[in-house]
């Protein structure tokens, strides 16, 4: 229970103001704007911890002493500011003070008890039910079937897709969009062990020479639990045009391609990406504290990519790139009369009833920031409609 905010980074951040308006003004989401959405982020029930900087990690630290000698201001507030375009401070995390703040534990322990509640554990959904056009239950991979007069699907943006065209379910746009924020890692050899609490406990918002507040650069304060010499910085994309896709195969397996820096724009963003992590790294406050950097899981060194030709980081990029874990867009949310949404603006599969998708495969594009409040902010907009129209 409680999806990947049970076993995520506990990055909470809200996203930038116009990334909404743009799910708004662009995509056609009537309603979703930031000044629909900002009282909700408001009002989510996560417990957060802005980590104090006693708790930091030496990369941590390093990482903000670079970038503000680079001429970044420190922001410990960055998480929750959705105007500033660029800093580097403290990164505010889903944590109460002694454990993790999850859906589960913000959400299920006050509804445990109700009696329409049950929990099945262990339980695969193969697909959904359905009496023509409406949904009426789902099917579980060994072939029992659950009834119900209303289907909520909350898969994920791989798995919410692969569910629907099991279930054949026909929109153009399932499983089409798909993205992710690109990332590629350095390694960090440390001069000694470290000490660190967290993780992840500062995070930088940056802006690419072609766009702005579209850049993180992450400290890693440990890459194992058994390595504390060891850590990584992780430099994002986090405007993203590239677009991949989710299908089944001919054989009726998962096929998902993720298309990363597939154009032109998220190459360059994420040369800039590069750019900023090595002037980072070349600073006296990281090559302090770190004794060797390396760009691939080979062992090579990253000197030779500050002299690189674009077509050889390029190359570069394309052999080394992954993803940031933040799926989304798959079953993307618009107007209905937009061909290539899969679902209203409250959530409902265009075309069907009494079905529903809730996660982030519905986002119309992804913020640019981690998206687990933006996820759990749109489940508190979507569930009081989906019970309205249950009669709940």
């Amino acid at each position: 229970m409680g999806g990947s905010t049970a076993v995520n980074a506990m990055v909470a951040m809200s996203g930038l103001a116009e990334d909404f308006e743009r799910w708004r003004i662009i995509h056609g989401c009537d309603g979703w704007g930031w000044n629909d959405v900002e009282p909700v982020f408001r009002a989510l029930p996560f417990a957060t911890t802005t980590v104090d900087q006693s708790d930091w990690g030496v990369i941590d630290s390093a990482l903000v002493d670079a970038l503000t000698s680079m001429g970044i201001s420190r922001n410990d507030h960055l998480s929750s500011d959705s105007q500033t375009e660029e800093a580097v401070g403290a990164a505010s995390l889903l944590f109460d003070g002694t454990q993790r703040c999850s859906t589960n534990l913000a959400y299920m322990d006050d509804a445990r008890g109700r009696p329409n509640l049950t929990v099945r554990g262990n339980c695969e959904v193969d697909s959904i039910v359905m009496s023509g056009s409406r949904a009426v239950g789902v099917k579980l991979s060994d072939g029992s079937v659950i009834d119900a007069s209303g289907v909520v699907l909350c898969a994920g943006a791989i798995h919410s897709p692969a569910v629907l065209l099991r279930s054949d379910i026909r929109r153009r746009g399932i499983g089409k969009g798909l993205k992710d924020h690109p990332a590629v890692a350095f390694s960090l050899q440390l001069r000694e062990a470290a000490k660190y609490r967290f993780a992840i406990s500062t995070i930088s918002r940056l802006s690419s020479t072609i766009g702005s507040s579209d850049i993180h650069v992450l400290p890693m304060n440990a890459v194992s639990t058994s390595d504390t010499k060891s850590g990584a910085l992780l430099a994002a994309v986090m405007e993203v045009t590239s677009t991949g896709s989710v299908r089944l195969g001919s054989n009726g397996q998962l096929e998902v391609n993720f298309s990363l820096l597939s154009t032109e724009h998220d190459r360059q963003v994420m040369r800039d990406a590069v750019a900023y992590a090595l002037q980072a790294l070349e600073q006296k406050a990281l090559a302090d504290v770190v004794s060797a950097t390396y760009c691939d899981n080979l062992g090579t060194r990253c000197d030779w990519l500050a002299a690189a030709t674009n077509d050889q980081l390029d190359n570069w990029m394309e052999r080394n790139v992954g993803v940031y874990a933040h799926a989304g867009c798959s079953l993307r949310m618009g107007s209905i009369d937009d061909e290539n949404a899969v679902v209203d603006t409250d959530g409902a599969v265009i075309g069907y009833e009494a079905l529903w998708v809730c996660d982030a495969s519905i986002f119309p594009d992804l913020p640019r920031a981690n998206p687990q409040l933006a996820v759990t902010m749109v489940a508190e907009r979507i569930a009081p409609r989906i019970a309205g129209w249950l009669g709940l």
